[in-house]
C-alpha cells in the first residue's frame, strides 16, 4: 500500500492540459526526485516564473479610460 504524502503548506488544485510527451517527462522527473507530479510542477513554476509584481511592472499599462462628463440622471 502506498503512503500518501500530505502537503505541509496549502495547495490549490488546478487542471492543466499538456502534451503526452510533457506529461511523460513530468512523471519521470517527479519519480526520479521522489516527488508527486504536482510538487514538481509547483517547483518548476516557482523557479522559472518571476514574481507577480515583476510580471506586472514589466507589462505596459493600458491607457486610463476617460470618465464620462454627462450629468447623472435624476432619480424619482
Amino acid at each position: 500500500m502506498a503512503i500518501k504524502k500530505v502537503p505541509t503548506s496549502p495547495v490549490e488544485p488546478i487542471t492543466a492540459r499538456v502534451s503526452p510527451e510533457a506529461a511523460r517527462r513530468l512523471r519521470v522527473a517527479a519519480a526520479l526526485e521522489n516527488l508527486s507530479t504536482g510538487q514538481l510542477l509547483d517547483r518548476l513554476l516557482l523557479t522559472h516564473l518571476p514574481p507577480i509584481k515583476e510580471m506586472l511592472s514589466e507589462s505596459p499599462s493600458p491607457p486610463l479610460a476617460q470618465a464620462s462628463k454627462k450629468a447623472p440622471k435624476p432619480t424619482l
